[in-house]
């Protein structure tokens, strides 16, 4: 289970730099709660009682964020086997040994 963070510009707004708004989360945000993925939608679905429809919220398509952990490759066969394996299952393609 990841989070995934939605996110709408106000109407006549130019929008926000997903990147800027990255850097932000992770300043103010302990690492656990930064989401994984960050979606720009033009409008966040409501229901009639003016909360946020959940079930009309899409599957993340957008890259996944960064969690700014360094990257150690596998140093052997075993380590090479089980990040090939676990890129496989999870979808991930940056997959560290940490």
């Amino acid at each position: 289970t990841e989070l995934v963070g939605y996110y709408s510009p106000k109407s006549g707004g130019d929008g926000v730099d997903r990147t800027v708004l990255v850097q932000e989360l992770k300043r103010r945000l302990p690492d656990y709660m930064v989401p994984a993925y960050l979606e720009q939608l033009p409008a966040i679905p409501m229901t009639v009682s003016n909360k946020v429809d959940l079930r009309k919220l899409p599957k993340p398509t957008s890259a996944r964020v960064a969690a700014g952990h360094a990257m150690i490759d596998p140093r052997n066969e075993d380590e090479k086997f089980l990040v090939d394996t676990l890129q496989d299952v999870l979808k991930f393609e940056d997959i560290s040994i940490e």
